[in-house]
């Protein structure tokens, strides 16, 4: 990765935090810190951000919603108001979904595009349905 690419997508404590063998935290740097940005504001409630309360989506909104083509819709509107407002080192390009057979869980295939290189990035994203334990 070149230095201006790390300048634009930045560094971050890697997630989990764990610490090296230095005794310092590990980071991550370019499109890992991108897709893990991602997945922590799916994975955040709104209203629930650490430093800044509106940090987050709704997607908990429809947890408990059936399968069909209105969860998909309001899957994809989620997704979207999140990554437009929160993210702006990307732009959505798609959500597909695969509705596994228990039910019970939803796998999001995310595509974005990393705005300063115009590279395509994939990530799934699970979507629990019910609560997990």
């Amino acid at each position: 990765m070149s230095l201006k690419e790390d300048i634009y997508l930045g560094k971050s404590l890697k997630w989990p935090i764990s610490i090296d063998q230095f005794g310092k935290a590990e980071t991550v740097a370019g499109r890992e810190a991108v897709a893990q940005s991602i997945l922590d504001l799916l994975e955040t409630p709104e209203l629930d951000g650490f430093f800044i309360l509106e940090r987050g989506s709704r997607l908990e909104e429809v947890a408990f919603e059936p399968n069909d083509n209105i969860l998909k819709s309001l899957l994809k509107t989620f997704m979207r108001e999140v990554l437009e407002t929160w993210e702006k080192r990307v732009e959505l390009l798609s959500v597909d979904f695969e509705f596994l057979p228990d039910q019970a869980l939803v796998n999001c295939d995310i595509q974005v595009r990393i705005k300063q290189s115009n590279e395509i990035e994939s990530l799934i994203f699970p979507f629990y349905r019910q609560l997990k334990f």
